[in-house]
């Protein structure tokens, strides 16, 4: 059922707040802001975040920021305000002027007032409207025109636009502009923001936060904390929560249960000083401040260390105590009761011991088991007694028949309420690392050397201990007594269902295989705690990564802490300390990233790719660019990539993202990513870059046609040549067969008149 509480009834609650640190993300200069003072926040269709700042804006994909100056064609370095329009593109007021960003392509809009306050998209009249030093315009299709309906536009301070129609403020009132129609209402205060949300109208002013009421009035919220006041922004998460950014910090208001939160510098926020909120696509929460951006994960968070209270660094056990939880940690317990962590007096007498487990047997009676040597009794407050000693403690148990077991490093300890009796005949390994209770009488006991049942006070054989193998079983989750979760050392997860075995191990997708912790929250999802961060297996077979990288405050998790607890919520022990998850029954899922191919380099120098533009055949060198723009950084997209014809395949997955290609021949090409965020479903089919590289000049048809046509003409010149010397020569042969011809005819002559003539007489 979805949670429905009217606003006003919420006007009157102020309940006790309590400071807590979250898994805040921050963003300085440092880490790629065009500069620290953030004032204007965005998220486009791509899910990149916007934010202006005095110094550009800067482009955030969930990896890096880009910047963005009057170098790239900004009117303005000084960002007063973004905004989005129904085309998608992004609107950048500044004090120099209005700028318009679209598919990289800046533009600049002309108005008679360089000095723009405020911006405002509103979908109904597809039109921004804009508030500069002294007048009010409205731009549609790059052309800016006065309102002048408003008739001193000078004493405004600001806009807003809804769902219904736009709003208006100043110092002394607040402006509706419904259907044609403008309404006045005098102002509760000095108005420093408006905004509608949840179809109710609030403004932020300096001495707190009003809401119009159906009667046209403002009432004051009066459940907002002292030191908050001026507010500047508010938003409701997709739980309907409501978030309230002022000069204070963040305050959180639970409107199912009424509880409050109040963020600042101690709770892990960048500044307290916030002025902007954004609920991203990914339910995530960024928090742009005076001297930082802060980002809150959409998974709530709590973290507790010995500054809290904590006797220690290491949490060892959690025990579910009435309405609170006792801790098993180093040199002592503690109780979460309230938000607040406690430790006891009693501490000092666990002063250098390691308490490792701590089990209820009875009203005001609990037992402590230590790493050193010895089990004590605890009345739960100053009371101490030894109950026994020389028991090397690695966890304990309190079975349904109200027995004590012990699981220590010289095998199986029990202890029914009159002795204490071992239990190692037929136990596989000494050093018990875990034990849990699968039904009434029966236990599973986790060793070094695998999982064994233990049933009626005797170990039975179960095919579980072939299907484990010889490994180290560091902790147990029963979910049914045919469904058992085992948390491995150097072996990740082994899932027992009925007669199968699942593993789960980095090939699977987790960061490493040594589990210490295990179990299964209500909405299906197992968590473990490992050497490298909290990992949660979702159903649709995707895993989560909680670490420092997130936001917690530490990595790796401790042996057997891991609570779920009769509310859903679920806590883990992580050095330096406890970490508490609230559970959701109804979570909403994020929106699937969006894949972004960017325009590519060529030769290293990015160029929009396409058809009708054509490279040069000594231009094939060209470097592929594309992104799943995320901000949850539990999960990283893996990418896959194919230049068609040129690659016969996809490529195998990876979180790169970029890929080159040299040398490309002369052809069409087509490249493609596909994108997967978790699970077995890839996205981003439809997006590709066609585009071709021409052949050189020499391989060009009318080239080889000419080349062809000039052989043709060669060809015959050479014949034509070839023909007339030949000619040339039978003509002087011919006319050297004459001569000879008639020479020898003479001679024959001659020859014939000798034969009839005496030489001496003639």
């Amino acid at each position: 059922m979805k949670r429905f509480i009217p606003i006003f009834w919420l006007l009157a609650l102020a309940l006790p707040l309590r400071s807590v640190r979250f898994p805040f993300i921050n963003y300085r200069s440092s880490e790629g802001l065009p500069q620290s003072n953030v004032t204007a926040l965005l998220q486009d269709r791509d899910g990149i975040i916007w934010v202006g700042t005095q110094s550009g804006i800067g482009r955030f994909d969930g990896a890096r920021f880009e910047t963005l100056t009057t170098l790239d064609g900004l009117a303005g370095n000084y960002i007063t305000d973004l905004e989005l329009d129904r085309e998608g593109g992004v609107w950048a007021a500044s004090q120099q002027g209005l700028s318009r960003i679209r598919h990289a392509q800046v533009v600049s809009v002309l108005l008679p007032e360089s000095f723009v306050r405020d911006i405002a998209y509103s979908p109904i009249d597809r039109v921004l409207w804009a508030l500069t030093s002294n007048g009010l315009f409205t731009v549609r299709d790059g052309v800016a025109e006065r309102f002048e309906r408003i008739l001193d536009p000078a004493l405004l301070r600001g806009l807003a636009a809804g769902r219904s129609g736009m709003v208006f403020y100043g110092r002394d009132a607040v402006m509706l502009l419904k259907n044609g129609r403008l309404q006045s209402f005098p102002a509760p205060g000095e108005v420093v923001f408006a905004k509608e949300a949840e179809g109710h109208l609030f403004v932020g002013c300096r001495d707190g936060l009003y809401v119009l009421n159906p009667f046209g009035e403002f009432k004051k919220y009066s459940g907002l904390p002292e030191g908050m006041d001026p507010v500047r922004d508010i938003l409701f998460d997709v739980q309907k929560n409501l978030w309230i950014a002022g000069r204070g910090g963040v305050f959180y208001k639970d409107l199912q249960t009424g509880a409050g939160t109040v963020f600042t510098m101690d709770s892990g926020l960048v500044y307290d000083r916030a002025s902007h909120l954004l609920l991203d696509r990914e339910n995530n929460i960024f928090i742009g401040t005076e001297f930082g951006l802060s980002q809150l994960s959409r998974h709530i968070f709590r973290m507790y260390g010995p500054e809290d209270g904590l006797p220690s660094t290491q949490v060892w056990d959690i025990l579910e105590d009435g309405d609170g939880l006792l801790l098993a940690c180093d040199d002592g317990v503690a109780e979460l009761r309230g938000g607040r962590i406690r430790a006891f007096a009693v501490n000092r007498l666990l002063a250098n011991r390691s308490v490792r487990a701590i089990i209820k047997m009875g009203p005001h009676r609990y037992f402590l088991g230590c790493r050193e040597g010895d089990i004590f009794e605890w009345d739960g407050a100053g009371r101490l007694a030894v109950l026994t000693s020389g028991v090397n403690v690695l966890y304990a148990l309190r079975d349904s028949r109200d027995r004590a077991w012990f699981a220590t490093d010289r095998g199986l300890l029990r202890y029914d309420g009159g002795e204490f009796t071992w239990l190692r005949q037929g136990l596989n390994d000494p050093i018990v690392w875990d034990i849990a209770e699968l039904e009434p009488g029966t236990l599973l006991v986790g060793t070094r050397r695998g999982v064994q049942v233990l049933r009626d006070g005797t170990f039975v054989h179960s095919p579980w201990e072939e299907q484990v193998g010889p490994i180290t079983v560091n902790d147990i989750f029963v979910v049914s007594p045919r469904e058992v979760l085992l948390a491995m050392e150097r072996n990740g997860l082994i899932w027992l269902r009925g007669d199968g075995v699942k593993r789960l191990g980095p090939e699977q997708g987790m960061l490493h295989n040594d589990v210490w912790s295990v179990l299964r929250d209500d909405n299906g999802h197992i968590w473990m705690n490992t050497t490298a961060g909290m990992e949660r297996y979702d159903r649709d077979g995707t895993f989560a990564h909680f670490n420092k990288r997130t936001g917690l405050f530490g990595d790796e998790g401790c042996i057997h802490a891991a609570l779920k607890s009769r509310s859903g919520n679920l806590y883990f022990g992580v050095v330096p300390g406890l970490v508490e998850y609230s559970f959701f029954a109804d979570e909403t899922p994020p929106r699937r990233p969006v894949l972004m191919l960017r325009d590519p380099l060529v030769k290293g120098t990015p160029r929009r790719l396409g058809p009708a533009t054509p490279l040069p055949h000594d231009q094939n060198t060209v470097e592929f660019r594309f992104i799943c723009p995320t901000t949850s950084r539990e999960t990283s997209p893996l990418y896959k990539t194919r230049l068609f014809p040129f690659d016969n395949d996809w490529s195998l997955p990876g979180r790169g993202t970029t890929v080159r290609y040299t040398n490309l021949p002369p052809g069409t090409y087509t490249f493609q990513a596909l994108a997967n965020n978790g699970g077995d479903e890839w996205f981003g089919l439809d997006r590709r870059i066609v585009f071709t590289i021409r052949r050189p000049f020499w391989k060009q048809w009318w080239f080889v046609t000419l080349e062809a046509l000039l052989a043709l003409a060669a060809l015959a010149a050479v014949v034509q040549l070839r023909v007339r010397a030949l000619q040339r020569q039978k003509r002087r042969l011919e006319e050297v067969v004459q001569a000879r011809t008639a020479e020898i005819a003479e001679k024959n002559l001659e020859l014939a008149r000798l034969s009839i003539t005496d030489p001496l007489t003639g």
